[in-house]
């Protein structure tokens, strides 16, 4: 039975790909056109609307990439090397998915999911599997994220421990400073993903002590741009002896934070073990699973956002560069008077040569004349910027009012939403 948040995530689904959508053109010949509608994905990968593209990504706060959400809550877990991430998937799925142990850390990016039955899918069909990681392919930079694609895999598991049928895991290399050799920045990658995921658990241990400029910069960077996002535990709990140890690596960890971080609500971290029921102080595992929970409770409000964020900037877009194109229609006048003038002054100067028409300046001024007469007409070619065809123009004002249009369907689907709460 399809629930509420499947219905509207379909809805969702299909601003974003205009699935089954036509329009009905007649020429004037009463023939009829009909034509697959662009839905906001498909809009945003063409060259057309990529067009001075940074110029509205900078106004807006927007990376300019138009992908649909994920139906699933992404959780992506992040930490130092052998924190106890994979492990903590496997316990949280139920089955040893992830290979664990300081001589099998994980050396790539992972993805972890839900499916009616478990298989790794390698990197191609990872990227049909998640849609903002093929946008990543198409515009990213080759040499930051380097291998990054040929070593990303999907592992899919039939579980249904806990809420894995509904959330997503990023399974991420651990982080160590010194001269380990990564297959791509791997900071770069794990802050271009923090936009996409809706929730980074960073894995502090007693060993590494949150003293790792890595893990340090990546909670530093998200703090700064995604603090909705982060959560804080300390792993592997079940290493410290007493509450006194315990508080203890707390100093250490909050010390080593709070030189480059401005906590406002001060620093939460929980510790858990998850080889151990009892401890010495209270197990936090609960804690995160209900972060996660909540997580997911909350992903048909942050697609119903997402949807808002990218259909206003789709708008907004192409308003900027229908507005940059009168701009330019109406400088195209302006040149072609400033081509009139430098030309009829040179016209003027070529019959004063050959006598036919005497001008009352002298020689010198002449040339002073000629010269400026040749500036205006090599400025006139600088200044000279084409401006969009009839057929560019219209596929503006097309996907401007498909953006348009799409805001009114968001706001049907606002009603639903908030209507059933």
């Amino acid at each position: 039975m399809e629930t509420d948040s499947d219905s509207i995530f379909k809805r969702i689904k299909t601003v974003y790909q205009a699935t089954d959508l036509v329009e009905e053109n007649h020429t004037l010949w009463v023939f009829k056109n009909v034509q697959k509608v662009q839905g906001l994905e498909e809009i945003g990968r063409e060259e057309l609307f990529r067009h001075q593209i940074k110029s509205s990504c900078q106004k807006m706060s927007h990376n300019g990439i138009i992908v649909r959400p994920n139906k699933n809550a992404t959780v992506m877990i992040i930490g130092n090397h052998s924190a106890g991430k994979s492990s903590f998937i496997n316990w949280y799925v139920g089955e040893n998915l992830q290979s664990t142990g300081i001589a099998l850390e994980t050396s790539h990016f992972t993805m972890v999911t839900h499916g009616a039955k478990s298989q790794e899918i390698k990197s191609e069909g990872t990227l049909r599997l998640y849609p903002f990681l093929h946008e990543l392919l198409q515009h990213g930079d080759k040499k930051i994220y380097g291998t990054f694609f040929a070593n990303l895999n999907t592992k899919v598991c039939n579980s249904t421990e806990r809420s894995f049928e509904c959330v997503d895991f990023i399974d991420t290399p651990g982080l160590t400073d010194g001269n380990v050799k990564y297959h791509c920045d791997i900071l770069e990658v794990m802050k271009w993903l923090s936009k996409y995921v809706d929730l980074v658990l960073v894995f502090m241990d007693p060993v590494g002590q949150g003293l790792c400029n890595k893990t340090i910069d990546m909670v530093e960077f998200l703090c700064k741009n995604y603090p909705e996002k982060l959560k804080i535990y300390l792993s592997k709990a079940d290493q410290i002896e007493n509450e006194e140890d315990l508080n203890k690596l707390y100093f250490q960890i909050s010390a080593s934070l709070t030189d480059r971080l401005n906590f406002q609500h001060g620093l939460h971290i929980y510790p858990f073990s998850i080889l151990k029921n009892e401890l010495p102080f209270p197990n936090r595992r609960d804690i995160i699973c209900k972060d996660i929970d909540s997580c997911i409770s909350f992903k048909t409000e942050r697609n119903i956002s997402s949807l808002s964020t990218d259909c206003i900037f789709v708008k907004e877009h192409c308003r900027f560069l229908l507005e940059g194109d009168d701009y330019l229609r109406n400088q195209k006048n302006r040149v072609y008077m400033l081509r009139i003038l430098a030309l009829t002054i040179f016209v003027l100067i070529i019959l004063n040569c050959l006598k036919l028409i005497p001008l009352p300046i002298n020689d010198l001024l002449l040339a002073g004349v000629g010269i400026l007469s040749t500036v205006l007409i090599a400025v006139s070619f600088m200044i000279d910027k084409k401006p969009f065809n009839s057929q560019q123009r219209a596929r503006l004002i097309k996907w401007q009012k498909y953006s348009e249009e799409s805001l009114a369907e968001l706001e049907r689907i606002k009603e639903q939403y908030y209507d059933n709460i």
